[in-house]
């Protein structure tokens, strides 16, 4: 990507995943990073059955306030930490750690849900096929299941 257009990217809305992160602060360092409600609640659901627990993360993407969001989160990892289950206690250290890009979402409120939905479709073309040997075969099949752009790539 060309300097001009990085040097232009105000926000990136990524998983918490640490190479990401990393590849944003060397590439875009005046961008805001955001973590998006599908990757937190994604991560989340693997403590489902705490019940008391379960709606407060995505709760924190409803305040239009920084604030309050920061207030809630706080107050949510503090109860999730004394819970007693460990892997949750170190998911919400996680959270805590990553804090400015779950805040940064109420100033850059931006999904990754849409790039989600193709790459699934992507992954199902390319598992009903059981693979192409042809990479230019591949791409049109793709295309034939994604319509609605017009590119020439």
């Amino acid at each position: 990507m060309p300097t001009e257009v990085r040097e232009g990217i105000e926000a990136v809305a990524i998983d918490m995943w640490e190479p990401y992160i990393n590849a944003v602060k060397r590439w875009c360092p005046q961008a805001d990073v955001a973590f998006d409600l599908f990757h937190v609640v994604k991560a989340f659901n693997r403590f489902n059955t705490i019940y008391r627990l379960k709606d407060l993360p995505a709760h924190i993407w409803d305040y239009h306030y920084p604030g309050w969001a920061e207030k809630m989160l706080a107050e949510w990892c503090e109860v999730a930490g004394q819970d007693g289950h460990p892997a949750l206690a170190k998911f919400a250290e996680k959270l805590e750690r990553h804090q400015y890009g779950i805040i940064s979402h109420r100033k850059h409120p931006m999904q990754t849900s849409k790039l989600e939905g193709v790459n699934n479709k992507i992954k199902v073309v390319r598992r009903v096929a059981y693979g192409f040997h042809n990479l230019e075969y591949f791409a049109l099949k793709i295309k034939q299941d994604l319509p609605g752009r017009v590119s020439n790539n």
